[in-house]
């Protein structure tokens, strides 16, 4: 079973006299000033999660191709774009996929049908936990993304 939670952020350019447009659930814009530390934060608070919450973060450069941040420096040149890009906007997407690993040694008939209703049971609370702690991480998002926007209007 896998959920996957996509927040799509677009920043609307200086060019454009619109705010900034952010989209329902699951759509939401997420990124932070100009170092990485507020990266790194969101990145320890989904490794802290039980189990982690695997995720990646992707924007869409110059040339429009979807590129992926995973290290300080890619985040440096995302930064670099976004100043150079932000006449015209940009595009920021966060994906958070809570797919759980089954690796369950193989047991017998009786004993696999209570494994799979536990293993349900552990989906679900898996589940309700990623959903708190993305709205809470959310919630310290707003006043990050109210900042980016500052920065490069």
């Amino acid at each position: 079973m896998t959920d996957q939670y996509v927040f799509e952020v677009q920043f609307k350019g200086k060019n454009d006299n619109s705010q900034i447009k952010s989209r329902e659930n699951p759509l939401f814009v997420i990124i932070g000033g100009e170092s990485m530390t507020e990266f790194s934060k969101l990145q320890n608070e989904l490794k802290r999660c039980d189990p982690p919450v695997p995720f990646k973060v992707q924007y869409v450069d110059e040339e429009d191709d979807v590129i992926s941040i995973d290290t300080e420096d890619e985040f440096q040149e995302f930064v670099k774009m976004a100043k150079k890009r932000s006449s015209r906007g940009l595009l920021i997407r966060l994906i958070l996929d809570s797919n759980i690993s089954k690796d369950v040694p193989t047991l017998s008939t009786s004993h696999q049908s209570s494994i799979d209703s536990e293993d349900e049971m552990f989906q679900d609370v898996v589940k309700n936990n990623v959903k708190r702690a993305l709205k809470r991480e959310l919630e310290g998002w707003r006043e990050i993304i109210l900042q980016l926007h500052s920065v490069l209007l």
